[in-house]
């Protein structure tokens, strides 16, 4: 075949977007990308399934020769009014119906269907079961409004829409507004039998205290009081993804609790893209455990209770999250848990110690075995594989399959995607755990948060042309945790800015302990790294940051970083909490260089 040359567009410093051409051959390509001073072939791990993947796959477009189906639910013997308020008319018949029969229609599954909610208001039981390539569809989002019962924790469904049980179900909502008015587990979920959910264009209003007030009182002579109280993390939420290829795009959502979690064992979420909404969350906005192939972008969070908390990446499951793009976004108001604003977390392991065997080809590496002082035996596949000393120390490699001491005399065994540029051996310390990294965070805004952190594993991460304003800090966090590591290695922070440097601080009595968001942590600086082990923060970049007023910089122990070109305004030396220099660097940390900063 003949090469095809494609020219990008929308091209940043950290993205850039390629539009296949209609008459492309569908076959499999080779890639190769040249930004104009260099160019490199693909080679990505994807997933351990495809640990060294360099060619795309393209095939034919499968789109639908017809329209979509209309089943409209008042010609059910319901329609939508003014009246459907506080004397309800309940719909679910006419819905339910409506459903059985574009589920029963022949064209439905290959054509698609589309339940149709004229404009009004309709009062509806639930729970909504959509079969496949159902959807939900209004006259427009401030046109057709959906209300939900009122329910209480014992009544409320564990979802309100969901999909019916199977393999590879897509479903849709569009172009209404959605009220839940009353205690909920969850409205929508993007379940892992999933495959092309679509969220688009929906407003909802979520609001379990709607017109009430918390349990205080023990007699229950309160009317309007409610049993149930503020749920944190990740409970409750307004949306669940545990499925692939959804979408998630011009929403305008509130939620009482958090807004939008995936979680799995072993984790499913995967390709996503959640683009151009407005967020109004009571917990955390985003909740990404095990998530990979997602991006969030263009989107505005906005912390809606004094308990609303910051968002995590997370590896709770085991295995990794990667190939996550944070971008463009509007972030404010993180006040409740830890306060940090983008996280990581969970600091498990399968394996720290030395080496025992390195196959031939360098991809198969025997180890002792696991210890007492383990704390995940989570699955590794797709894990993290890091060298922590010796004269690879820094390197890692992504864990394709392993077999723990349990079944292997004593011995652990791991497989590699590929074998270490410099050679292991017997010497080196190495440590194996679930992996977090590879994601990129641009052009983002946080506004009244606490601390950017990668707290645990962070690995090769970009942090790009971010700004803040009263928030707790960009802080490199790799950890030794007494018994195992949780290195930061490959992380770099280019071009971030902090707008304001003033911001909410512990420093009473009561709450001057140090908690895991607080920007104590940096000692009141703006950038920098928190370690307590030299060997946990390795090959990390701050090149071109700015901290406009009351900041510094910061690095505690840690071994090879670069300091380059940063800029420190406005922060008096003899400020509380702050060092006597911009630039303050731990005896103990080894290989530091700055260059040209001021």
């Amino acid at each position: 075949f003949i090469p095809s040359t494609l020219k990008g567009i929308n091209v940043t410093a950290v993205s850039v977007v390629f539009l296949l051409p209609p008459d492309l051959t569908p076959t499999v390509y080779t890639v190769s990308i040249n930004n104009g001073a260099a160019e490199a072939g693909m080679d990505v791990f994807n997933s351990h399934d495809y640990p060294n993947q360099k060619t795309i796959s393209v095939q034919d477009p499968i789109l639908p020769s017809l329209k979509p189906r209309r089943f409209n639910v008042s010609s059910y013997g319901c329609k939508g009014g003014v009246d459907n308020m506080s004397m309800p008319i309940d719909c679910s018949h006419a819905v339910e119906a409506a459903i059985a029969d574009a589920k029963r229609n022949e064209n439905a599954h290959s054509r698609g269907a589309e339940i149709y909610f004229d404009v009004g208001r309709w009062y509806i039981q639930g729970p909504i079961i959509l079969p496949q390539n159902v959807s939900l569809v209004g006259a427009g989002m401030d046109l057709t409004a959906l209300y939900f019962r009122q329910d209480n924790q014992t009544t409320a469904p564990p979802s309100y829409i969901t999909p019916e049980e199977g393999k590879g179900i897509s479903f849709g909502i569009s172009d209404l507004c959605i009220y839940v008015l009353s205690y909920y587990n969850n409205l929508i979920n993007i379940s892992a039998a999933t495959d092309g959910v679509k969220i688009e264009r929906v407003r909802v209003r979520a609001n379990a205290f709607h017109c009430r007030d918390p349990a205080t009182n023990p007699s229950g002579d309160n009317p309007r009081s409610v049993p149930w109280s503020f749920q944190g993390g990740g409970h409750n939420p307004l949306i669940i993804i545990q499925g692939v290829n959804f979408v998630i795009k011009d929403c305008d959502m509130l939620s009482t609790w958090s807004l939008i979690h995936s979680y799995g064992n072993p984790p499913t979420t995967r390709y996503g893209l959640i683009q151009n909404n407005v967020f109004w969350n009571g917990g955390a906005c985003y909740w990404f455990d095990g998530a990979r192939e997602i991006v969030f972008e263009n989107n505005e969070c906005t912390g809606i209770a004094l308990m609303a908390m910051g968002n995590p990446i997370a590896s709770y499951g085991g295995g990794y999250a990667h190939h996550i793009y944070i971008g463009n976004n509007i972030i404010r108001n993180v006040w409740g848990n830890d306060r940090e604003v983008q996280t990581y977390d969970n600091a498990g392991n399968t394996y720290y110690g030395k080496i025992v065997n390195v196959s031939r080809d360098g991809m198969t590496v025997t180890t002792y075995g696991t210890n007492p002082h383990t704390k995940s035996f989570y699955s590794v596949i797709g894990g993290a594989f890091i060298v922590i000393d010796g004269d690879a120390a820094g390197q890692y490699r992504r864990i394709i399959n392993y077999t723990l001491n349990t079944t292997l005399n004593g011995y652990c065994q791991f497989t590699l995607n590929k074998p270490f540029t410099v050679p292991l051996n017997k010497h080196m310390t190495v440590q194996a755990m679930p992996f977090r990294g590879r994601n990129i965070f641009y052009r983002t805004q946080y506004e009244d948060v606490g601390a950017f952190q990668f707290y645990g594993i962070g690995v090769d991460n970009l942090i790009y042309g971010m700004k803040m304003a009263r928030a707790g800090g960009f802080i490199n966090w790799g950890q030794w945790r007494e018994f195992f590591a949780n290195p930061n290695v490959m992380n770099q922070f280019i071009a971030n800015q902090i707008t304001e440097g003033n911001r909410a601080e512990h420093q009473g009595s009561q709450l001057g302990m140090q908690t895991y968001g607080d920007p104590l942590q940096l000692n009141g600086n703006s950038f920098g790294i928190v370690s307590n082990n030299a060997a946990m923060n390795r090959l990390i970049i701050f090149r071109g940051n700015i901290a406009e007023s009351n900041g510094g910089f910061l690095i505690q122990p840690a071994t090879d970083v670069l300091l380059d070109s940063n800029i420190v305004r406005n922060t008096p030396s003899e400020t509380v909490s702050l060092s006597n220099t911009s630039y303050t660097v731990s005896p103990d940390a080894v290989g530091v260089l700055l260059v040209n900063n001021d």
